[in-house]
């Protein structure tokens, strides 16, 4: 598994989303929350939950890690979950202070995992989800009070426009 968290963590480093259209990010106001809680984004598929977390990182790259279960690299095992954290420590040489996982419900025992890595205390964690798999009735039971979920919602009226560069009144 060696192999499969060094290419992770180094197209993290280099991967940049090009073209992505800035939006209101609702997750903002959440980072460097206090109490901490796990923030979990979740809504329809393709709303922009991922491209969220994309602006989120900014500049400061090297202090977030990036992790997007979609990638069929990653096993769907446990293991992975519970190499992981020993792995940043082992093979990144600056240690992550936040955790950005995508779609992270897709591995098993992902919520046992989570709670205990949020229980050390020693990341800021942001999870993201989507549809039924990860539905505002499962998250706090998951996570037992650990964390605030954020609804991520399509596009309004307004975005839409405003991404294809037109105005609501000359659109009619």
């Amino acid at each position: 598994m060696k192999d499969i968290y060094g290419s992770i963590f180094a197209e993290w480093k280099e991967r940049r989303k090009e073209g992505m259209l800035p939006r209101a990010n609702p997750l903002s106001k959440y980072v460097g929350m206090k109490p901490r809680k796990i923030i979990a984004a979740t809504g329809l598929r393709r709303v922009g939950k991922t491209c969220m977390l994309y602006q989120l990182a900014g500049p400061e790259r090297e202090k977030i890690l990036y992790i997007n279960f979609d990638d069929e690299r990653i096993p769907a095992r446990t293991e992975f979950l519970t190499g992981l954290v020993p792995a940043t420590k082992n093979m990144l040489d600056v240690r992550p202070e936040t955790l950005f996982l995508d779609e992270v419900h897709r591995l098993p025992d992902w919520s046992r995992w989570l709670r205990r890595i949020y229980d050390e205390g020693e990341f800021e964690i942001f999870v993201t989800g989507s549809g039924a798999q990860l539905s505002s009735e499962e998250i706090p039971y998951e996570l037992r009070g650990r964390c605030m979920e954020v609804r991520v919602r399509p596009l309004t009226y307004a975005e839409f426009l405003g991404f294809k560069d037109k105005s609501a009144t000359g659109a009619l």
